[in-house]
């Protein structure tokens, strides 16, 4: 038997997987039935799947084997993994293409998105700018950001109760970490005809230095919203997507990518600095207590942020 190339492990590997799941509409991610799992990384001794429920998006760490028949481990012995970065960029592309096929959307999936990259606008104070979320743009989940979706959270920040922290990419990026890599500026927070338009500087140290550094050589990075994933409501629209109606804004990431393509997805973090951080966001917004039962009682602790990216 021929060795087979990389490509014919990742062919021979879906195929199994569509096998175990043939009943399930595999690229549908705006119908109310979960799409299948599908594959986004694939290791020596096993791989990543990520599967959806109809509310969350969960990764499973998954052994298989090849020897002449392609076996995937059963779906009882799936173990649950904790995002990585790499997973979450394959993650978004996969749903991408598959919502580009579906909806006659006006994006390119390659290009980056010139109205949310951000501008170095001083670089002595290291002051950014840029769009955070834009209105009624379709993301990769089949969701649009409304403006009333951010309303109150642009009342409390303009009051100065509660302003968005600023990670790399929430918080799970390998080359930052949970570090909080600058602060936004609540004066400038504008809300106009085409989104959320904000201001903020990186800070003065070595990771804002490490910030500019791959601002300054990279023209493709945007922001991304993030709030705890219970808080955010959601109202159906006529053609099957889905509007935000509520999202209270926990942070403003830096991004890379800025694709036009919005995706928001389900993360899950393990980080108790960070996961601490995003609590404390909350309960300065008032929301904590309001809904605590909620968040203890419907899905497991490691399921706790929403991210838009």
């Amino acid at each position: 038997m021929a060795e087979l190339s990389f490509r014919d492990i990742e062919w021979a590997l879906e195929e199994a997987l569509l096998e175990m799941f043939p009943s399930a509409q595999v690229e549908v991610y705006v119908d109310p039935e979960p799409p299948a799992p599908y594959i986004v990384a694939v290791y020596p001794d096993y791989l990543i799947i990520e599967t959806y429920d109809g509310d969350w998006w969960t990764y499973w760490k998954v052994s298989y084997s090849i020897n002449g028949e392609t076996i995937i481990a059963p779906r009882s012995e799936w173990e649950e993994a904790e995002s990585q970065s790499e997973w979450v960029t394959k993650a978004e592309e996969l749903k991408a293409k598959a919502l580009k096929a579906q909806q006659e959307i006006e994006f390119d999936i390659d290009v980056p998105c010139g109205k949310k990259a951000i501008k170095i606008i001083d670089v002595d104070s290291r002051r950014i700018g840029a769009y955070a979320t834009i209105w009624g743009e379709l993301d990769c989940d089949g969701e649009r950001m409304t403006r009333k979706a951010l309303e109150p959270s642009f009342v409390r920040i303009k009051a100065k109760e509660a302003i968005p922290w600023m990670f790399w990419k929430h918080g799970i990026d390998p080359k930052f970490g949970s570090v909080i890599v600058g602060h936004w500026d609540p004066d400038s927070f504008v809300m106009d005809d085409l989104g959320l338009y904000v201001e903020g500087n990186l800070e003065m140290d070595e990771n804002g230095t490490k910030a500019l550094g791959i601002l300054q050589i990279a023209g493709s990075i945007g922001l991304s919203v993030g709030t705890m994933w219970y808080l955010v409501k959601r109202e159906k629209a006529a053609d099957g997507t889905m509007n935000i109606l509520d999202w209270p804004l926990v942070d403003i990431s830096i991004m890379e990518g800025a694709k036009q393509c919005v995706p928001s997805a389900m993360r899950n973090f393990q980080n108790k600095v960070l996961k601490g951080l995003f609590e404390e966001a909350v309960v300065k917004m008032g929301l904590e207590t309001e809904q605590e039962e909620e968040k203890s009682s419907a899905r497991s602790p490691l399921q706790d942020v929403a991210l838009r990216i």
